[in-house]
């Protein structure tokens, strides 16, 4: 966030499960105390787990907050898009 930016002080958060995937209930949360500039970084393959972040429940919320979703695998990064 510091290379955009914003500064580290600026980034919530979020709760993850057991296998490290964001809880979008949690994301939800925080995103009603969002005000200006929206980004949420999901992950595809954590680290330890290898679990993916729910993507598409994330990309039906972050809308509703003001936010837009981009997606690595539409610029060509991945094996298939995830719809916007």
């Amino acid at each position: 966030m510091r290379y955009l930016g914003l500064g580290h002080d600026r980034v919530i958060r979020i709760a993850t499960d057991d296998a490290g995937r964001m809880q979008v209930a949690a994301l939800s949360r925080a995103l009603e105390s969002c005000d200006g500039l929206l980004i949420v970084i999901a992950q595809a393959g954590q680290i330890n787990t290898g679990a993916f972040d729910p993507f598409q429940k994330i990309v039906d919320i972050v809308p509703l907050h003001g936010g837009g979703f981009m997606s690595m695998e539409r610029l060509g990064y991945g094996p298939e898009p995830v719809p916007c």
